[in-house]
């Protein structure tokens, strides 16, 4: 393989791997409150790095991810600023001032500072028209078309995190009910009142008779005579069973990619609303 080529790849990936590192610094800064907000905390792992415009950008977006990820996993009603990525990129555009070093030699004479020749009519504003810099009136609506975007990036990845974990907690909890019933014996209505004890009722219902389905379609057949002796029978609950364990971690996926969603078209929506403030102004 050429030298030349792969040493660009393995600085290329460098790169990639520590504008990730940048990122987690950023938020773990501000979740350990030592930033106030997100985009000082992004602001602060910049420093001193000799990063443009793009990787800037993807710093912020990492971040982002990276915060939402984090305190999601504690509080699943999670709502934090996104950092802005505007905000991060003009921090780093600003030019310093240069100042000369300062003379050394003590045995010279102190240089003759020059008194400026003072407009007095100009610097007390009697002047009869004054030229002023023109804010950006957008600049509000752009800063809020920035936070919509980094707010829809955030739940977008939210969504697609908790998605990719389903399929593979309902075929469990599948396999888990299956066992229960075939090999283990225990009556589908048991199954589903120790169910509902440790899930909401809603929930349960909707996935034993998502279970109950499958196992019909497979060509298993229930006893009914068996099953209504059951109903009326006391249920023990085990909650270290290995079927409600998988119960309660499927709930609680499926809740968290509802409220994911829910964030999700919230953020589609203030975004769609802040692309259209800018438009009209």
């Amino acid at each position: 393989m050429d030298l030349i080529k792969l040493a660009g790849s393995l600085k290329k990936r460098e790169s990639s791997e520590h504008l990730k590192l940048l990122a987690k610094r950023a938020a773990g800064m501000y979740i350990a409150k030592d930033a106030k907000t997100l985009t000082e905390a992004v602001r602060t792992s910049l420093k001193g790095e000799d990063l443009n415009e793009d990787q800037m950008r993807r710093v912020v977006e990492m971040a982002n991810q990276a915060t939402w990820k984090e305190t999601f996993e504690d509080n699943r009603q999670v709502n934090f600023e996104p950092a802005d990525a505007n905000a991060v990129v003009s921090s780093f555009s600003e030019e310093p001032e240069v100042s000369s070093p300062p003379s050394l030699d003590y045995q010279t004479e102190p240089p003759k500072a020059e008194m400026p020749e003072i407009d007095l009519e100009k610097e007390f504003g009697l002047t009869e028209s004054q030229d002023y810099d023109r804010l950006n009136p957008k600049a509000e609506a752009e800063q809020e078309v920035a936070k919509a975007a980094a707010a829809v990036d955030a739940s977008r990845h939210a969504v697609d995190l908790m998605k990719s974990q389903m399929p593979e907690l309902a075929d469990n909890f599948f396999h888990q009910v299956k066992q229960a019933y075939v090999f283990e014996g225990h009556p589908i209505t048991k199954i589903a009142r120790a169910v509902a004890a440790v899930t909401d009722s809603n929930f349960s219902s909707s996935v034993m008779k998502t279970a109950a389905e499958q196992l019909k379609n497979q060509g298993v057949r229930f006893n009914l005579s068996k099953e209504k002796t059951a109903s009326a029978e006391e249920v023990i609950i085990n909650t270290d069973h290995d079927l409600l364990r998988g119960a309660v971690k499927l709930e609680k996926i499926a809740k968290s990619l509802a409220q994911a969603q829910s964030a999700y078209s919230h953020a589609t929506l203030r975004h769609k609303r802040a692309l259209a403030s800018l438009k009209g102004q």
